[in-house]
């Protein structure tokens, strides 16, 4: 019975047609607004949900202010939750961030790097975040054009993630949540920060909205009449959300990972008592299969030096300040130096990481360290 499965599931894989299906624009009105999209039914299993987002967003300084920065994590983080669900409670809950991190990582390059080069007819959609227009004593509209790519099979060439959306009666269903402080001293939580008598809100008179695109594969008819074998899936890529605040500066602060599942990649932001994304003051990460056991330790300035070096040569590009990441599913690749492959959540239910940060480094609120768990769970179809 294995043997036939996987062959199915591997005849599905080489003979499946990749397709895209574009849904209409949702609107998006007001900060701390719940977006909820109900995907449509297509004939087939989504491998990705990738949202292409229009926000305007109105920056007020009042006379004698002055004007805010933009967070490193913006514009993502203007989603303080994404959830996507089937049939369901949500199987992936994460802010915004997630994403942006996901696929700087598995594409290797920055996506706000990336030139708006397309022609005139779909330059309202291309990926612009031009820097902050504001000035003191005035209101001025700020346009922000942006992707942001749920992906939803495991790699490229399994079925593993796959998600049926051929059911009329069960719906994928998209669930955004958005910041309910445009502006705020905590970088994380708001796409604005800094400057003094700041206010923002989604702009009520241009057009917000964002716009589901369904990428997906189909089972086309093969010779002699047939149809591909229906894809045995297994496990869907679960990705969640944790916040634990600092136990205290000089001292490790333990990340715990409870769920029985398999752990792909564990994320971390530290977040320092200013508000914002802190690495310099980060002494000790590490990595527990087993508390006081650490498999990975990164405890010396030199040990966290090569930690950083190692990163560069996998993802081609630095870390975001105050990211940490123990990549465990790249572990394929000859530059990745945590070639555990996964850790299976189950076996390991101590499963946890640590980090602290220096004795000077401020760990007030709204200090915290946000872990983001990419794993695979099980499900039923």
């Amino acid at each position: 019975m294995a043997t036939q499965q996987l062959s199915a599931n591997d005849q599905f894989v080489l003979s499946a047609l990749k397709r895209n299906y574009p849904m209409p624009q949702v609107p998006v009105q007001y900060a701390g607004q719940v977006v909820d999209i109900e995907l449509d039914s297509v004939p087939g299993w989504a491998r990705a949900i990738n949202l292409t987002c229009l926000l305007n967003v109105d920056i007020t300084v009042a006379s004698g202010g002055s004007a805010p920065s933009m967070s490193p994590f913006a514009p993502y983080n203007i989603f303080s939750a994404v959830e996507v669900s089937l049939g369901g409670g949500p199987f992936q809950r994460v802010n915004g961030l997630f994403y942006y991190l996901r696929e700087m990582i598995s594409t290797k390059q920055d996506p706000k790097n990336r030139p708006a080069t397309d022609p005139s007819y779909v330059s309202g959609t291309t990926y612009s975040v031009p820097p902050i227009q504001a000035a003191a004593g005035s209101t001025e509209t700020n346009t922000w054009r942006f992707g942001l790519k749920i992906p939803l099979e495991m790699q490229h060439g399994s079925v593993v993630g796959l998600l049926p959306l051929g059911s009329a009666s069960t719906r994928c269903k998209v669930r955004l949540t958005l910041a309910s402080q445009l502006w705020s001293n905590d970088q994380y939580m708001s796409p604005l920060y800094g400057g003094s008598g700041v206010s923002a809100q989604i702009t009520p008179t241009a057009a917000s909205w964002v716009a589901p695109n369904i990428k997906y594969f189909t089972a086309p008819a093969v010779s002699g009449g047939g149809t591909l074998p229906t894809p045995t899936i297994g496990q869907i890529l679960n990705v969640q959300e944790n916040t634990v605040s600092f136990v205290g500066a000089g001292s490790l602060t333990p990340c715990k990972f409870p769920n029985p599942f398999t752990y792909l990649r564990l994320y971390h932001i530290v977040i320092d008592g200013t508000g914002a994304p802190n690495s310099s003051g980060v002494t000790n990460f590490e990595l527990d299969l087993t508390p006081g056991y650490p498999q990975f330790n990164y405890s010396t300035p030199a040990s966290l030096q090569d930690y950083f070096e190692e990163m560069l040569d996998l993802y081609k590009n630095p870390l975001k300040t105050g990211v940490f990441i123990f990549d465990l599913w790249s572990g394929n690749d000859p530059t990745n130096p945590n070639d555990t492959q996964a850790i299976n959540g189950a076996t390991f239910s101590s499963l946890q990481t640590q980090i602290a940060v220096s004795a000077s480094t401020s760990v007030a609120s709204p200090a915290k360290i946000v872990t983001y768990a990419e794993a695979l769970s099980p499900v039923g179809f």
